[in-house]
């Protein structure tokens, strides 16, 4: 339970300060950090999830990792 909190806010952050992790359509280095975060969870809680976030992994335009995070988020909601 703790740990999908954890997830959930890693989430959070990232999509309420986009311009602070994402610059020119692309992960920063402050971004990379935060996902590699997100993933150290995702690969405790949820090996599907953890793949799927994986394959994005650093180099994925903005717009999808918005909208992949948009869809974890959701069903972390629903734990």
């Amino acid at each position: 339970m703790r740990k999908s909190r954890e997830a959930y806010s890693l989430i959070e952050d990232l999509l309420q300060n986009r311009s602070s992790y994402f610059s020119k359509g692309a992960l920063n280095s402050e971004g990379r950090k935060l996902v590699a975060r997100l993933l150290k969870i995702m690969a405790e809680l949820s090996p599907r999830h953890f793949a799927r976030l994986k394959r994005l992994y650093p180099f994925a335009a903005e717009e999808r990792w918005v909208e992949v995070l948009i869809e974890l988020r959701e069903e972390l909601l629903q734990l």
